[in-house]
């Protein structure tokens, strides 16, 4: 080993140095950076033969100075930051997120999604978030405006409960009444119910009883005429016919009577929705003595609505909340998990691509086998240490220094001898 080798592995030790503390500077610039991953410097030794290429033994094996051998990203989770933002999601546990294309895509552990010009759920780099549509099984983005659940869906039935007043005085039910006015009157007890129509719409019905004889009720069911083709507005149109409830002296209706306590109407609504076919079933309606009330009203069918806000479950389903309280799903965000994370290459954009090494990744729903759950409204922290960056700083610092005095004098041991043998 010759003087000159000095030069080579105090070189060697200044550019691994110097790689290592840009790796420093690297974890601690991104110490911000959702889901970032430190990655450390991994040294490894160089080594020339002892031997000169001949048979005889050179001299005694000195090593010739350091390299990298890899910067290794270091894959644990980090903290979980509650945000408030229903399209922040963190990973609590193994996996990554899937983005951009379906055969091909990237992990990340990144979960700051925000919305396309198009309706897609994508990262802040413009990447399609990947998952399920729902009832699929194949990877695809996740389309946030394909959303059944803003389809109105038309009432076809219902139940309506109550208490009739049983001392109610005897009356008649008016024939084709000129106003609401009229039937208010006239009834010995009203209530009003909503259905919804094809197009989603909603439609108010106004039950009217009429007690016309000692446990005998004639029920009508009028709605607004501007809400029918050809009705006028202001004046009650009659839905269906009248319907008769019989009570039995102890206040109920009996089992034989219970088919005949329903009212069937078959409304064409003016705004274009398919022609209603509803049954309203009124044998759950008691007669007792005591004020007329409704106790409860369920009528099937469900009232278009916009979205109002999102959010993301455990188990990745993302649902829409909607103005009409309804909720509907959009998608289910799938998770992907591989042999050997170390494999992973970093890409940016903080974004990590498969490798041979880190073998296919495979597709997990959240909390399914390895996989972790999802947090909605919340974002994986860095796992950069600020404090043990800097002590690695001065550590590798001291190094970079070390190797740089051992080039200067083996330069000026170099430069004397030249001067001695010339």
């Amino acid at each position: 080993m010759r003087l000159e080798s000095a030069l080579y592995s105090s070189r060697s030790g200044i550019d691994a140095h110097g790689l290592a503390i840009g790796v420093v500077g690297d974890n601690i610039a991104n110490a911000s950076t959702t889901g970032y991953k430190a990655a450390r410097s991994e040294f490894q030794d160089l080594f020339a033969d002892g031997y000169d290429g001949r048979s005889s033994y050179a001299g005694p094996q000195v090593g010739s100075g350091t390299a990298i051998a890899a910067v290794r990203p270091i894959h644990v989770s980090g903290g979980i930051d509650q945000t408030g933002r229903e399209l922040d999601a963190a990973i609590d546990g193994n996996g990554f997120f899937l983005v951009g294309e379906a055969a091909n895509p990237s992990l990340t552990r990144d979960g700051a999604f925000t919305l396309s010009a198009d309706g897609l759920l994508t990262t802040n780099t413009g990447q399609s978030v990947l998952g399920y549509a729902p009832g699929a099984t194949e990877l695809s983005p996740i389309n946030m405006l394909a959303l059944t659940g803003l389809v109105g869906e038309a009432s076809t039935e219902g139940t309506i409960a109550g208490n009739l007043p049983a001392n109610a005085t005897i009356a008649t039910p008016p024939a084709n009444p000129a106003t609401f006015g009229a039937i208010t009157s006239a009834a010995s007890y009203q209530t009003t119910v909503d259905i919804y129509d094809s197009l989603g719409a909603t439609h108010p019905i106004t039950l009217s009883f009429y007690r016309t004889a000692p446990n005998s009720w004639t029920v009508q069911a009028h709605v607004d005429g501007s809400e029918l083709q050809g009705g006028t507005a202001g004046t009650p149109s009659q839905l269906g016919t009248n319907t008769t409830i019989t009570f039995s002296p102890n206040g109920t209706i009996e089992e034989a009577n219970q088919a005949a306590s329903s009212i069937a109407i078959t409304p064409t609504f003016a705004n274009g929705s398919a022609a209603g076919n509803i049954t309203l079933n009124l044998g759950d309606f008691v007669q007792f003595a005591g004020p007329g009330s409704t106790t409860s009203v369920a009528i099937n069918g469900k009232q278009a609505g916009r979205i109002l806000s999102y959010e993301i479950e455990q188990d990745g389903t993302i649902q829409a909340l909607l103005s009409t309280g309804f909720r509907a799903p959009l998608g289910t965000i799938v998770l992907g998990d591989v042999t050997n994370e170390d494999g992973l290459q970093r890409t940016g954009d903080n974004d990590f691509s498969q490798t041979e090494l880190s073998g296919t990744s495979r597709l997990l729903r959240p909390g399914e086998e390895s996989a972790g759950f999802l947090r909605g409204g919340s974002l994986e922290l860095s796992t950069t240490d600020i404090s043990r960056e800097f002590t690695n700083l001065v550590l590798i610092q001291r190094g970079y220094e070390a190797n740089s005095k051992i080039l200067n004098s083996t330069s000026d041991l170099m430069r004397q001898t030249i001067q001695l043998l010339g």
